[in-house]
């Protein structure tokens, strides 16, 4: 990971040196930002930010010295946080190579616009970066990194990427949360981060409604919201079916929200298409899975995944009263000028959202150990 993350570093560098003469960046004259995180603490904002310590060489030190540092700072407001911060650093600061945000919930419960505002306004500021949140104490997310030698930036990006790619977590790039924050609704979501026997997780989404966040999804509570918004879902359930207990794999093959409008009232119908694996059993003969068994675990695992989802979107409704499903999206996609006319925040509660599953279903690799045996 550290090869990885200084590696990538210098190559910025490189290409910044490159491609001009007027804004070249000596990597010798520069502290490399790696990971920022905003806390408020005692009405104060604190800024945290993780360096790549380098040696004059541009290579990072060896055993006998720290591989990342972090440096804080707090102020009344983010820019005095920042200039004191920066009185702490012996040389410029650069921002291109931050992987990772990190807004903790005493932040994000307060006030979540003034940083992204700077964010957008900070031109050097690299604005590919992952944001995400957390509920632990600052130190305790930096301990991780240090322990292992580690940026936690690069650990987190990482560690998202994967989940991604195994269609478990629903991402946005930051620069889309600019983007909501600007419109006339904002309601979106963010990952959230936290320690989790000594490494750093998943732990649900932060809620965001307005300027601040408004409540939290736990992880154990997404899987809904996953089958629903991750174009690649890819979730494992076990579900009973008759004397036997099922593992079964189901992926998201296909999303279809149809937004309607009659007689001044809105509603959708939301058709989902997913495919479903049965990949083993409690049972002695597992391949014992007729047609009519697997059409009956069929109907077992479709109530279980409907359940789930109607459950994410009465929580999206009724708990929090806030669309981070993505609907008024879809509505104004196809009604722009009836969407201008509606007030989204008071209307949404009470939009009647139906649901309709369609899946295959499939056993896989299946293996009857005692087909063969004599009794």
């Amino acid at each position: 990971m550290l090869k990885k993350a200084v590696s990538l570093i210098l190559l910025v560098f490189i290409l910044v040196s490159v491609t001009g003469c007027w804004d070249t960046i000596n990597i010798n004259d520069t502290n490399i930002i790696t990971t920022i995180l905003v806390d408020r603490e005692d009405d104060q904002i604190v800024l945290y930010m993780e360096i790549a310590n380098t040696d004059s060489s541009g290579k990072s030190s060896e055993d006998g010295g720290e591989k990342f540092v972090v440096v804080k700072a707090g102020g009344e407001n983010i820019v005095e946080a920042r200039a004191n911060l920066d009185r702490r650093f012996d040389q410029p600061i650069y921002l291109g190579a931050a992987r990772v945000l990190i807004l903790t919930r005493n932040l994000t419960d307060f006030d979540i616009v003034d940083y992204f505002n700077r964010f957008r306004a900070e031109v050097k500021q690299r604005k590919k970066i992952l944001t995400v949140t957390t509920d632990d104490k600052p130190e305790d997310i930096f301990k991780i990194g240090e322990a292992s030698g580690e940026s936690t930036g690069f650990y987190i990006e990482e560690m998202t990427k994967s989940l991604q790619d195994q269609g478990k977590i629903f991402l946005r790039p930051t620069g889309r949360y600019l983007e909501n924050l600007s419109s006339n609704y904002s309601c979106f979501i963010i990952p959230s981060m936290s320690v989790d026997d000594n490494t750093i997780a998943h732990s649900g989404y932060s809620v965001v409604f307005g300027s601040r966040t408004i409540g939290n999804i736990p992880h154990e509570k997404s899987k809904g919201l996953h089958l629903l918004r991750v174009d690649n879902a890819n979730l494992n359930y076990q579900i009973p079916f008759e004397d036997n207990y099922y593992t079964v794999r189901v992926q998201a093959k296909g999303r279809k929200v149809r937004p309607q409008y009659e007689n001044d009232e809105v509603s959708f119908d939301v058709n989902l298409m997913f495919s479903i694996e049965v990949m083993y059993s409690n049972s002695r003969h597992p391949c014992s899975i007729d047609a009519e068994k697997l059409a009956g675990i069929r109907t077992e695992i479709e109530k279980v995944i409907k359940n789930d989802i109607e459950g994410t979107i009465y929580d999206s409704q009724k708990v929090h009263r806030c669309d981070y499903l993505g609907m008024d999206d879809e509505f104004q996609g196809s009604f722009p000028t009836e969407y201008e006319k509606l007030d989204w925040d008071k209307i949404y509660s009470d939009i009647p959202i139906n649901v309709s599953i369609h899946s295959e279903i499939h056993t896989g690799n299946l293996m009857d150990y005692d087909h063969n045996e004599t009794h």
